[in-house]
């Protein structure tokens, strides 16, 4: 067993992803939620079939809840579609997701990666830096918006030890606080 902590940005969508449909992209239509899942074990890597011990933690996005929620829940791998690994989250059991990209600035990174970061650690900072009553993106309605806000700013910290320039940059444009 490794020291590392794999994470990975996972598109949730309520399509089945059936024939030739393709995996959902990031435009708004093609999916409803952005978790970021943390594990002992690379998904990239994980066979079809196998179930794991997973963390999620994902903007709860509902008027008058936490910013931030954390779970234990399991994560597993169904099948590959069109090249493309799709996996069910035991705590959104209806639904499937693909793993994402995190967008910066300026381009798009892949949306895995590993860090040697505990999972209690990174709860730790990510609940720190968003906290239950800090706005975290420009859009302030119940919108998916955050979940992918807060996704692409923690796994660039996971991956790099910086916050996304892209949030940050729109922190200042719309004058939000962090």
């Amino acid at each position: 067993m490794n020291n590392f902590t794999h994470f990975a940005n996972i598109l949730l969508t309520h399509d089945q992803l059936i024939s030739r449909v393709r995996s959902p992209t990031r435009k708004k239509g093609d999916w409803f939620h952005s978790i970021s899942v943390f594990t002992k074990e690379s998904l990239t890597d994980m066979p079809v079939g196998k179930k794991i011990l997973c963390t999620v933690i994902h903007f709860y996005g509902v008027n008058g809840s936490p910013v931030l929620d954390a779970l234990d829940t399991f994560i597993k791998c169904t099948r590959i579609h069109l090249g493309k690994k799709v996996y069910v989250v035991s705590s959104w059991s209806y639904d499937v997701g693909v793993i994402g990209d995190i967008r910066t600035l300026d381009s798009y990174k892949i949306g895995y990666g590993k860090c040697n970061i505990s999972i209690k650690s990174i709860i730790s900072v990510a609940f720190n830096k968003w906290g239950n009553n800090k706005i975290p993106y420009a859009h302030q309605k119940n919108e998916s918006y955050n979940c992918v806000a807060f996704v692409d700013d923690i796994f660039e910290w996971c991956d790099s030890g910086n916050w996304n320039t892209r949030i940050e940059s729109m922190h200042q444009k719309y004058g939000l606080f962090i």
